[in-house]
């Protein structure tokens, strides 16, 4: 996960985080095209990593 974080980081990828300010390890943002896109990262389990990236025009918090 570190990696993750630190090649999603370099990519302008941001620490998403709650409404009590705190951030979510595997969850981060990024803005494209006027929409905010979530990119969501678990794992590892059994050697295999979960990636996920969803776009939201509704601005909904997705990971």
């Amino acid at each position: 996960m570190t990696h993750c974080r630190e090649a999603a980081g370099a990519d302008g990828w941001r620490p998403s985080t709650t409404a009590e300010g705190e951030t979510g390890s595997g969850c981060f943002t990024e803005s494209m095209g006027g929409t905010t896109a979530y990119l969501g990262v678990e794992g590892p389990d059994d050697g295999l990593l979960h990636v996920e990236i969803v776009a939201d025009r509704a601005g909904s918090q997705r990971c």
